[in-house]
């Protein structure tokens, strides 16, 4: 089968995770868990989103992680409640991503990291709220990266404490970079950055030591390279889910 064909392929992605340098490591193998399983996620993306194009991938992207949200009870709206958690994460989705985290990475990479935390630390999680049309990404997403810069400026004021985390997917990720360099000397305050499918990948991210940042880009995503092109490999992050965790993991006090 055609889904079947689809994982052997992801499992042979070799990634490029850009931290210090640029380092090829294997694929480790994701920690299995029941929500969602990873393989039925995994095929569920290569049944819905195989019939994807680059001329108009919109009602694509939207439908189709419409349905994986429904088919897995994916939450794809995140947002903090009145008190201050241990750990935050501010995370923007990517373009025509549904809610404000969407469904293709932010909830997997939440899972992981909840699951590493235990009861050990508590873990709120907050999304951008801004449009992710194709529009931000023409635009460079400076405008939208101000609104994660209020985000960011938000938290830290309300809950200094916390230990924050800053986290995009694709035009997600583009904001991330946008956002640090509008909150300046704020970036200091930051735990730890992450992003999937960046555009800005061979950008470092402002005002923050390049040890605490994890940039994940699968090779042959040349969304990664600044080519608005959706490829397989640019719709498969949720592979990276517990990678991402134990970085964010280690970064931590």
């Amino acid at each position: 089968m055609k889904s079947f064909a689809f994982l052997s392929l992801l499992a042979s992605l070799p990634v490029l995770t850009l931290a210090v340098s640029i380092v090829e490591p294997a694929v480790a193998k994701p920690v299995k868990r029941d929500w969602p399983d990873l393989d039925a996620f995994l095929t569920e993306v290569a049944e819905l989103f195989s019939d994807i194009t680059t001329d108009d991938f919109s009602d694509a992207l939207t439908n189709g992680e419409a349905a994986l949200a429904t088919l897995f009870d994916i939450q794809t709206t995140q947002n903090l409640g009145s008190g201050c958690d241990d750990v935050t994460v501010l995370f923007a989705r990517g373009t025509f991503e549904p809610g404000n985290v969407g469904a293709l990475v932010g909830p997997e990479f939440f899972d992981a990291l909840s699951s590493m935390l235990g009861s050990s630390k508590s873990l709120g999680i907050q999304g951008v709220d801004y449009p992710a049309s194709i529009e931000g990404t023409n635009e460079g997403d400076v405008t939208e990266g101000e609104t994660m810069a209020r985000n960011i400026t938000s938290i830290l004021s309300s809950c200094p404490s916390t230990q924050l985390v800053l986290s995009g997917y694709s035009q997600g990720a583009a904001l991330v970079h946008n956002a640090a360099v509008d909150v300046g000397s704020l970036m200091s305050s930051v735990a730890a950055v992450v992003t999937f499918g960046d555009p800005d990948s061979s950008t470092p991210v402002a005002g923050i030591n390049p040890s605490k940042v994890l940039i994940i880009c699968h090779v042959g995503d040349v969304v990664c390279s600044g080519y608005p092109v959706i490829t397989p490999q640019h719709l498969t992050y949720a592979v990276n889910a517990d990678e991402a965790a134990s970085f964010v993991i280690s970064q931590l006090s």
